[in-house]
């Protein structure tokens, strides 16, 4: 966490310099991206421990609409209750996931994250495939953090 924190210093640091935002501003900035990275982190993890509370935890449950478009249904997941169990079913096919190429693009107290992810599934058999997806993140503000209310996956082309 300590190399993130850093990095995104830096980010902050290049950013007040090119578009001469006041420190506060930069500070502002600094803290959203860092609450927006615990986000992913808490998402790849709660992946990788099997733990459908920490997935959880990355949801606003109090809003109505939250929405979760899984790669492999055609349906479209809504609501606390729906998304947790669709995580306590997905999670034990799940061996591990890992995000890459991530875009983080702020809109006042939103945030769209866009990016790939690669789920390593487990077959019946002990063996394991990639199943490689784009991901969308639409991230809301509450208080001083942020919150998912929709996530969507895609099928990338190879």
């Amino acid at each position: 966490m300590k190399t993130i924190s850093t990095l995104v210093s830096t980010i902050v640091l290049i950013i007040s310099i090119f578009i001469l935002v006041s420190p506060a501003k930069a500070a502002s900035l600094s803290n959203d991206l860092i609450q927006i990275n615990e986000v992913l982190y808490q998402f790849r993890e709660g992946w990788n421990q099997h733990d459908v509370d920490k997935l959880a935890s990355i949801w606003d449950f109090d809003r109505d609409k939250t929405t979760y478009i899984a790669v492999e249904s055609d349906d479209i997941i809504q609501g606390g209750k729906n998304i947790t169990q669709y995580y306590q079913n997905a999670v034990p096919l799940v061996a591990s996931v890992e995000l890459a190429n991530i875009l983080i693009d702020r809109l006042g107290d939103y945030a769209q994250v866009v990016g790939k992810a690669d789920f390593i599934i487990n077959n019946e058999d002990g063996s394991t495939y990639t199943a490689p997806v784009r991901v969308n993140f639409t991230l809301e503000k509450k208080g001083d953090r942020y919150l998912t209310i929709h996530y969507a996956e895609s099928a990338t082309v190879k």
